[in-house]
């Protein structure tokens, strides 16, 4: 997290870096917007938006950020998020 605490920071000169906790993990996303004040305010109100759908279990990581490699980490089969390793291992299991 920033060093204030937010979990948002400047990453650079044109773009944003939000953190937060999903599944265990502390994830990090870079956004593409230059670090002005304003900006930094409006991606600190995302990701408490961010934060709130994960306490509420409606937090679907691609529809926040869909080019992120991490995106492919998590995925949803039937209501529910998975990582790809159990839905891999469910898989074999079934096979045998």
């Amino acid at each position: 997290m920033s060093r204030n605490g937010s979990g948002v920071k400047p990453a650079s000169k044109s773009s944003i870096q939000i953190t937060f906790q999903y599944q265990g993990f502390r994830c990090r996303e870079n956004i593409q917007l230059k670090p002005t004040p304003a900006n930094l305010k409006r991606v600190e109100k995302q990701r408490a938006a961010i934060i709130h759908a994960i306490d509420q279990g409606t937090f679907e990581y691609a529809n926040y950020f869909p080019d992120s490699p991490r995106a492919k980490m998590f995925f949803t089969t039937s209501g529910q998020t998975e990582h790809v390793e159990e839905y891999l291992t469910k898989w074999l299991r079934s096979q045998k």
